[in-house]
């Protein structure tokens, strides 16, 4: 279909825009405003119209490709999704992936009782609940997909911090957590989200998924506010249950690090805040964080200098070490870290991209090809279907909305924390794009190609690893993997610094 850009939907050249809406055409969010003061509303109108012509056909209308855009539809019960891209051969699997954390996001704040909301008042304008602030989270979270490999590798972005200094912080954490009864989590963030610790139940099916780790850093990462006060908020996190709210305290423990603790409960209770203002003044003092405890301690919190230090030169020290080992010029790694006593937790290491990517469309291009190279390495069929070598890495797209049981959601996302109500039906929440990005390794496979400026872009995955890259144009494909191949092993030996196994109770 040969058609000009859209006139109604306006994002920027090199981004996708996200539109949410009810079944009954009721608008919830758009990412970007739309063009020639073009209404929602009436867009909303437009999508709900072709949805509906598409059910009276007895048809189901997932995907509409024109020479410059790619349109995406993503139904979740009541609420139709719309990814709007500005490449026509943009992965499919990624705008799915955008639209299922879209709508996880909205769960986030809202929870999927949302969906008997509309079966009572399909007409209902759920944006007086979907409110400014849940607006700006979201569209925080889509930026983070644009700039970051974190949310399609399905892995959560550590601080890389010294072993001694991490483990300290996990053993007080571990501490104060076994304090009170019902913590579900406690985490320790960075002021861009970033995992410094993490302690979690030791049952696997009350583990805290990355996706719901997303959700959590990336809801403190864009208020910053929140970093400077105490605060007691219910929030959904729907792969471990999206029906009902969990209950997250959160205070930050220093101004000049920005290190803020998260501690999440199922109590709503205004006695189990009190409890965890409590565990907080603990934590401080023993993390040597408050003014009493450094001066009886003589020196200045170890947790408190690492986390300036690696935010002002190691990250940027680490990233030039590596890419020289390699002569990449960017690169993405992701590993599947064990924890002790079942389970694991998948990690990410996402540089940002710089020179020689310094426009937004270079830029968007090396995560294109990195969307383009994740699906080649996984290939679809080898890890959904069978596991026959013919079908490995033939980069065909996963199909994210099939009728098929979504029954390994118990394990590999979905799974129900304690508490949970027993589903008789099968859960509006689905995450197949997640499920199947998160899912480990079967078979190690290779995949590179040239990208439109000559650069090589290559991929290398085995068991609990997959790591990608960009090299520059004067190196071969198989030079470039050999060089991927040393990069891993640097990064294998230093794993100890950039990833950690979560401690559990």
């Amino acid at each position: 279909m040969d058609c000009p850009p859209s006139p109604i939907i306006s994002p920027p050249p090199c981004s996708t825009n996200i539109i949410v809406l009810s079944s009954a055409g009721k608008p919830i969010f758009s990412r970007y405003p739309l063009a020639n003061n073009g209404s929602l509303v009436t867009i909303s109108g437009l999508v709900q119209a072709i949805l509906s012509f598409a059910t009276s056909l007895e048809t189901n209308i997932k995907t509409i490709l024109t020479t410059n855009e790619t349109y995406l539809f993503l139904q979740r019960g009541s609420v139709f999704l719309l990814a709007i891209s500005p490449s026509p051969s943009i992965s499919t699997n990624y705008l799915a992936l955008l639209l299922e954390y879209a709508y996880s996001q909205i769960l986030f704040t809202l929870t999927s009782k949302i969906q008997k909301i509309f079966q009572k008042s399909a007409g209902f304008d759920l944006t007086n609940l979907f409110g400014e602030d849940s607006h700006s989270v979201l569209c925080s979270l889509l930026d983070t997909a644009e700039s970051s490999g974190s949310l399609l590798l399905q892995g959560v972005t550590i601080l890389p911090l010294p072993p001694p200094v991490r483990k300290e912080a996990s053993r007080v954490l571990l501490a104060g957590g076994k304090m009170i009864e019902n913590t579900l989590f406690s985490l320790l963030l960075d002021k861009k989200g970033r995992l410094i610790s993490l302690v979690m139940p030791a049952q696997i099916e009350n583990q805290l998924q990355p996706s719901d780790a997303h959700l959590i850093s990336n809801f403190f990462a864009s208020q910053p506010g929140l970093l400077a006060s105490e605060s007691w908020l219910p929030v959904c996190l729907p792969r471990f249950n999206e029906t009902g709210f969990v209950y997250a305290y959160s205070a930050g423990l220093d101004k000049e690090s920005d290190v803020v603790l998260v501690m999440v409960s199922v109590v709503s209770s205004i006695e189990q805040f009190h409890l965890f203002q409590n565990v907080k003044s603990a934590i401080a003092s023993a993390l040597h964080f408050d003014l009493a405890a450094k001066s009886a301690a003589g020196t200045a919190c170890a947790l408190h200098e690492s986390v300036i230090q690696a935010n002002s030169t190691i990250q940027n020290t680490l990233v030039a070490r590596y890419c020289s080992i390699a002569s990449a010029l960017h690169f993405l790694y992701r590993v599947e870290v064990p924890i002790k006593g079942g389970g694991k937790l998948t990690q990410t290491l996402s540089p940002q991209v710089g020179f020689p990517f310094v426009d937004d469309r270079s830029r968007a291009d090396v995560w294109k090809s990195y969307q383009d190279l994740a699906v080649m390495l996984r290939g679809s069929k080898d890890y959904t279907e069978n596991d026959s070598d013919d079908d490995a890495g033939n980069g065909d797209d996963y199909d994210y909305d099939s009728s098929d049981d979504a029954g390994d959601n118990n394990r590999n996302g979905n799974g129900n924390g304690k508490g949970n109500e027993q589903k008789n039906e099968k859960d509006i929440f689905e995450a197949k794009c997640q499920s199947f990005m998160a899912k480990p390794v079967k078979k190690r496979n290779v995949a590179f190609f040239s990208g439109a400026g000559g650069e090589i872009f290559c991929g290398l995955n085995g068991a609990g690893f997959e790591i990608y890259a960009v090299m520059p144009s004067n190196l071969g494909g198989t030079e470039a993997v050999q060089n991927l191949v040393r990069l891993t092993r640097k990064l294998r030996e230093d794993a100890d610094f950039l990833f950690f196994s979560p401690a559990t109770w």
